[in-house]
C-alpha cells in the first residue's frame, strides 16, 4: 500500500545547509499499527542537493518543537537552491510492515 501525507513548507537561505525533519508518525500505518520506518529514500530535486535520508534512530524534535519517537521520522540535509524559488521534495519511507509512505515538503529558498 502506498500513501501520501500532506505537504509542509520549510524555509532556508540559499547559502544554508540545513537538516529537515519529515514526520511520518501521524500516518495510520504507524500510529495505529505500531509499525516504524525501516528505510527511507528521497528522489533528486533539480536545483537542490539532498543528503542521504536517514530514519531517526532516537527521538528527535520537529520544526515546531514536537518530539517524534524513534523510527517515525526521516532526516534529510538539504543545501543549495536559488533565492526566490520553491522546490517540492518527496521523502519515501518503508515501514517494518512493508507499507510505502510518502511525505512531501516545499522548501522555500529565500
Amino acid at each position: 500500500m502506498s500513501k501520501t501525507f500532506p505537504r509542509e513548507t520549510r524555509v532556508k537561505a540559499a547559502a544554508e545547509s540545513r537538516r529537515f525533519v519529515f514526520a511520518f508518525g501521524d500516518m495510520p500505518e504507524i500510529a495505529r499499527d505500531g509499525s516504524t520506518l525501516a528505510s527511507a529514500a528521497a528522489p533528486d530535486v533539480t536545483g537542490l542537493t539532498l543528503g542521504t535520508p536517514a530514519v531517526n534512530g532516537a527521538a528527535v524534535l520537529d520544526d515546531d518543537g514536537v518530539t517524534l519517537a524513534a523510527g517515525t521520522a526521516v532526516l534529510v540535509a538539504i543545501s543549495g537552491g536559488t533565492a526566490g524559488r520553491d522546490y517540492l521534495v518527496k521523502v519515501n519511507g518503508t515501514t517494518t510492515a512493508g507499507d510505502v509512505l510518502a511525505v512531501w515538503g516545499t522548501i522555500a529558498v529565500r
